[in-house]
């Protein structure tokens, strides 16, 4: 997935980095990024601004289902026929 991390705010590119590390851990996560482990730390942690360049790597190294969940908040999860069919009636019905 191509993404234009430029356009993206301060939040949505800590989230990246915040999902980045939660699936690789802190110290994969910051060996992968050819960042300090500390610096890493502070982008997640603190109002430190995060290089574009950092970002960029971070959404490539994330599914596509992750990076949505990190940029919009969009869970991305596998339902049944069933499930996805009961959702569309409750909603007509609303």
């Amino acid at each position: 997935m191509l993404i234009d991390v430029s356009k993206l705010d301060e939040q949505q590119r800590k989230r990246i980095i915040k999902k980045l590390v939660e699936k690789l851990g802190l110290s994969q996560a910051a060996k992968m990024l050819n960042v300090g482990r500390s610096t890493l730390y502070r982008y997640v942690n603190s109002d430190q601004s995060i290089p574009l360049d950092i970002v960029r790597k971070a959404a490539e190294m994330l599914a596509q289902d992750e990076l949505s969940d990190a940029i919009y908040g969009l869970k991305v999860v596998e339902v049944d026929a069933t499930t996805a069919l009961s959702v569309v009636v409750k909603a007509m019905k609303d």
